[in-house]
This record gives C-alpha cells, sequence and structure tokens, in this order.
C-alpha cells in the first residue's frame, strides 16, 4: 500500500471532519434548513466516502489509518469482514483527537457509532449515495427504525442457535417431564400469570412449602432454558443409544 493511496484515503477523512461536519452543525444551530435533512445530507456525504474507504484494494490503507488513530482495524474471513466494518469507519469520521495527558488521543463520537447499522443497511440493500436522502425520509421509523431493521436482519444471519434456544425455553417448560408437579395455587401466589420460585422441605410423604419469591419473566425464561438445555442433551443421548442398538 503505498503513501499516496493513504494520503487520499486521509484526505477524504478529514475534509468530511474539519469541513462538513462544523458547516452542517452551523446550519442546524441556526436553523438555516431543517435540521434532519441536513443530517440526511450529511449522512449520504459519509456513506459515499465510507464505501470508498472500504473498497478492497484501499483496505490495507483503512487499516493503517485505524492503527494509527488506534481504531481497531477491519479483519476479514473468506472474503467478508468478522464484524460490521462500518463500525470503525463511523468512529473515524466522526471522532476528534483530543488532548492528552501526555499525547493527543482520538476519541470516538459514541453517538454516531449507531450509523454503523444504517450503513450497512444501504450497503447491503444496494441503495447508492444519489438515493440516500429520499430512502431514510420515507424509512418507517427514520434512523431508529433502520437501525433496528439491520440488527434484525444480522441476529437471523448471526445466531444460528436461536432456534436452539426457543427449543430449549419450550422443552424447559414442558408440564409433561416427571419432575413437573401441578397443584392449585397457594393464596400468597398473586393472582394472574407471575413468575416466580417457591423453597420446600420434605418430611417423609409431606411437603411444606415456604414463600414465594418473584421473578421476572426474563430470569424465568433463562432459568427454564437452562433446565431445558440439560433435559435435550438427556434426550438426544437416549436417541442417539437407541440407533445404537438399532444398528448392533
Amino acid at each position: 500500500m503505498t503513501n499516496n493511496v493513504i494520503g487520499e484515503l486521509t484526505v477524504l477523512v478529514e475534509d468530511f471532519q474539519r469541513k462538513r461536519l462544523p458547516d452542517d452543525h452551523e446550519k442546524m444551530a441556526k436553523m438555516e434548513v431543517a435540521g434532519r435533512r441536513v443530517l440526511y445530507e450529511q449522512l449520504a456525504e459519509a456513506y459515499r466516502i465510507g464505501r470508498i474507504l472500504l473498497l478492497p484494494e484501499n483496505l490495507e490503507g483503512l487499516n493503517d489509518i485505524l492503527e494509527t488513530h488506534k481504531l481497531k482495524a477491519i479483519k476479514m474471513k473468506d472474503g467478508k469482514s468478522k464484524s460490521n466494518p462500518w463500525h470503525p469507519v463511523c468512529q473515524l469520521m466522526w471522532g476528534d483527537w483530543a488532548e492528552g495527558t501526555i499525547f493527543s488521543v482520538f476519541k470516538p463520537d459514541r453517538a454516531a457509532e449507531k450509523y454503523a447499522n444504517v450503513f450497512r443497511y444501504l450497503d447491503n440493500h444496494q441503495i447508492q449515495q444519489a438515493n440516500v436522502v429520499t430512502f431514510l425520509e420515507g424509512f418507517d421509523g427514520g434512523l431508529t427504525g433502520l437501525v433496528n431493521a439491520d440488527r434484525k436482519e444480522h441476529r437471523k444471519v448471526k445466531n444460528n442457535n436461536v432456534a436452539k434456544l426457543e427449543t430449549f425455553l419450550t422443552v424447559g417448560c414442558d408440564p409433561d417431564e416427571p419432575d413437573v408437579v401441578t397443584m392449585d395455587r397457594p393464596d400468597f401466589v398473586p393472582q394472574g400469570t407471575v413468575f416466580g420460585k417457591l423453597w420446600f422441605k420434605a418430611d417423609g410423604d409431606d411437603l411444606y412449602i415456604f414463600g414465594f419469591n418473584k421473578l421476572e419473566e426474563k430470569q424465568f425464561n433463562l432459568l427454564a432454558t437452562g433446565r431445558g438445555r440439560t433435559i435435550q442433551a438427556e434426550r438426544d443421548k437416549l436417541d442417539a443409544e437407541i440407533e445404537e442398538a438399532k444398528a448392533a
């Protein structure tokens, strides 16, 4: 990677930082135009620059710039980035140097990191820079809706174990398991659908239940998922033993 390429990429970023950001901030402060429109146009320009930075032939130079700014490099596997490549790009473009104890320190603007989801969505859906403003203006839920849409898309791709977790939760709540006991609701347990823990003492054939500790549904689901994971492992082991016996 030549110094000329790194220099050209650096100029793109610094022009955005030193010219576009201050100019847009001044416009929004003076209310010369609608602030949202200014922001969308700023994002469209950042998107244009980011796509240049992320070109395969520029990746080495971009990583050199990121390293200079003490930001994480973009790592590739099988031709694809291991994480959202727009994240370090947004940190770079909306960051600024600040005085440290001894040396200057580059500090990203954390508020701008959400734009990484916006840009990934635009890029994956092949939205061209000229159409970005119109697209953002028409997207249901605005930037927040776009961020959520991107996260949802990549949650499905990344978390192939979501279906497994849902299965574990279902199994963990299965009332037909032999260690599940159904009984009338004690008076001290609130009416309606509630989640909680009961503790007990067994003495001979008698079972004494002491008190009720409420759980949030999320806490209950975590416990049920862990229980379901154990039960499913036992079921899978039994199924494997049966298949092995059949093959013998």
